[in-house]
């Protein structure tokens, strides 16, 4: 398979030397060192060097505002999606990489989306992506060989109409690129099984925001998927319902006091709705209109600093993010999203949220309703900026309204 080590032309193999010299001052020393892991950005830009350049320079910035590095050891998993959410890592395929199961058809979507926060849920997956960097690195320790993607088993079964939920595949449609950026070429196998007829009325709305070389790895498996999954799989690697011999302390055959297996989420978890008296004098208000966005933003002079908003809009949603203004050595600018620009259902839910600006910089709070063809947005906002030593605000920051 081209574009792999072992299997590169020589113009790959020069694309390569010239892509490591380029990051020598961008990524770190046992990662430049890499083949495997340089490739993986490489294939991911069919060996484009300058665009594989950008993703991996923009990955790297990412990566150190969100502190990724540290998030597996440091993040606190909700309780509710610690409960209900059906995916977890379980045994190692025959080639050594990590399985990821998936019970996405027990997976309570309109539940979870009103249960956390979005940028909860994409923490979360940021979580799962960066555990399965190590267990990668934990399996190629073990193996003496590199392992660097996994194989992912999705069952389909129990999804139905409920799971046609607009909002769920509006948030997909912002994940997957996302991931597909940072993490390229993670994915080896991605496995479908139990698939009722729903799902590729489903599989057809989120096609579009998939890479092709995330598409090509999608297999949507027949019925006989247990011996299908048994020729990549040992059995004592799955559980007793997808073809192999585990069973858990239960004799439940799908292991699930190991594999969580979803399930409709309790209201009691549902986030309080919206009430007049969330909102105070305090407030600023302004009007977003249709076609049109609102920019705030601040200089950042003092590390540590926290950037605190909470925000509503009277009616109908608006989109909102939190972007960093990144200086390019050929005198460009470059805006990289801290926090996912995702549409806020804040007219039903106060939105409230922080992030800290570990360096000094100008970020920007980015309020958008560029989508929206025919509704103007009043917005209600509180914004607080915060030093690490809880200075006097006006003397760190200040702000420009666009």
């Amino acid at each position: 398979m081209h574009g792999y080590v072992g299997d590169l032309s020589l113009e790959q193999q020069n694309v390569l030397n010239e892509f490591r010299k380029r990051l020598t001052k961008v990524i770190q020393p046992k990662d430049l060192k890499d083949d495997y892991y340089l490739l993986r950005w490489l294939r991911a830009r069919d060996f484009e060097i300058d665009e594989a350049e950008k993703m991996i320079k923009k990955s790297m910035i990412v990566r150190k505002e969100m502190q990724l590095d540290t998030l597996v050891k440091n993040y606190k998993t909700p309780e509710v999606i610690q409960k209900y959410y059906p995916g977890t890592f379980f045994g190692y395929d025959k080639s050594g990489s990590p399985i990821l199961i998936l019970r996405s058809g027990y997976f309570d979507r309109r539940g979870l989306l009103q249960s956390v926060k979005k940028d909860d849920i994409f923490t979360y997956g940021f979580y799962v992506m960066e555990k399965a960097k190590i267990l990668c690195q934990q399996q190629s320790k073990k193996l003496g060989r590199t392992i660097e993607s996994i194989t992912v088993i999705d069952d389909m079964e129990g999804f139905g109409m409920k799971d046609m939920y607009k909002p769920a595949f509006t948030l997909f449609s912002k994940l997957v690129p996302l991931f597909e950026d940072n993490y390229p070429e993670m994915m080896k196998n991605i496995y479908i099984i139990n698939t009722p007829r729903i799902f590729y009325i489903a599989f057809g709305l989120i096609k579009p925001f998939m890479s092709e070389k995330t598409k090509s790895k999608i297999q949507v498996l027949a019925s006989n998927y247990k011996s299908f999954l048994l020729d990549y799989i040992d059995s004592n690697q799955l559980p007793k319902a997808l073809g192999g011999e585990l069973v858990d302390e239960n004799g439940d055959d799908y292991c699930s006091t190991k594999i969580c297996p979803g399930g409709e989420i309790p209201k009691s978890y549902y986030l309080s709705e919206l009430s007049t008296d969330q909102i105070t004098d305090d407030f600023t208000t302004v009007t977003v209109n249709r076609r049109d966005s609102l920019k705030l933003q601040y200089d950042i002079v003092q590390p540590i600093t926290t950037i605190k908003w909470k925000f509503r809009t009277d009616r109908h949603n608006i989109a909102f993010g939190v972007y960093k203004e990144i200086a390019e050595d050929d005198g460009t600018t470059n805006q990289v999203f801290v926090v996912p620009l995702l549409r806020r259902d804040c007219n039903t839910l106060l939105e409230e949220g922080s992030y800290i600006c570990r360096e000094c910089g100008k970020y920007v709070l980015y309020f958008d309703n560029t989508y929206s063809w025919v509704n103007s947005k009043k917005l209600l906002y509180d914004i607080q900026l915060v030093s690490p030593c809880d200075q006097d605000s006006k003397d760190l920051y200040y702000s420009i309204s666009e």
